[in-house]
C-alpha cells in the first residue's frame, strides 16, 4: 500500500511526465495488438498524435473488437488478455461488455485504492498523537481538513502552538 501511495504522490510532483509515461508504456505495451498497428502505436510519440490517431468512439464502434476478444482471440486489444468482463448495467441501452486485464488491475484499479487506505492508516496514526510519521501524507491531509493543520508541528507555521 505505501508503494502505490508513494508512487502517485512522485507522479503529483510532475503531472505531465507522469502522464507522458504512462501513455508511453501503454503505446510500447500494446503496438503489436490488431488495434495498435491498425492505429499506429508505434508512431505516436505524444498525446496530440495518439488523439489524431486514435478517434472518440462510442461502444457500438468498439464492439466488433471487444467481441473478437470475448470470442477467444488473443492480441486484439490489449497485448494483455482479459481475465474478467465488466458488465455495465445497461442505463443508456443494453449491457456493455467491458474487458479488464490483469495489467489493469495492477496499474490502473486498485493502486488509488491502496493509495487511498495507505493515507488513511498514516492519518489515524498521525492524528492518534500527531506521530508525525509523513510530511508529505500532513501537508495532503492538511489541505482537506485545516482544522487539525493548526495544531500539527510538521505543517505549522508556530511550531504547532494552535492558531
Amino acid at each position: 500500500m505505501l508503494f502505490e501511495r508513494n508512487t502517485l504522490l512522485r507522479a503529483l510532483q510532475s503531472p505531465r511526465d507522469a502522464q507522458r509515461q504512462v501513455l508511453a508504456s501503454l503505446l510500447a505495451a500494446n503496438a503489436g495488438t490488431s488495434f495498435g498497428v491498425e492505429h499506429g502505436f508505434k508512431r505516436i510519440r505524444d498525446w496530440k498524435d495518439f488523439r489524431a490517431a486514435v478517434p472518440i468512439r462510442d461502444y457500438a464502434v468498439l464492439a466488433p473488437w471487444i467481441d473478437r476478444v470475448a470470442g477467444g482471440e488473443h492480441n486484439v486489444l490489449s497485448a494483455d488478455d482479459p481475465v474478467v468482463y465488466f458488465m455495465s448495467s445497461g442505463s443508456t441501452g443494453d449491457s456493455k461488455k467491458i474487458p479488464i486485464t490483469r495489467e489493469f488491475m495492477r496499474t490502473g484499479f486498485f493502486p488509488p485504492f491502496y493509495a487511498a487506505w495507505a493515507n488513511f492508516t498514516t492519518w489515524r496514526r498521525h492524528t492518534s498523537g500527531c506521530g508525525w510519521r509523513s510530511n508529505t501524507t500532513c501537508a495532503a491531509l492538511s489541505a482537506s481538513t485545516r482544522r487539525w493543520s493548526r495544531r500539527c508541528p510538521i505543517n505549522s507555521t508556530n511550531g504547532g502552538r494552535g492558531s
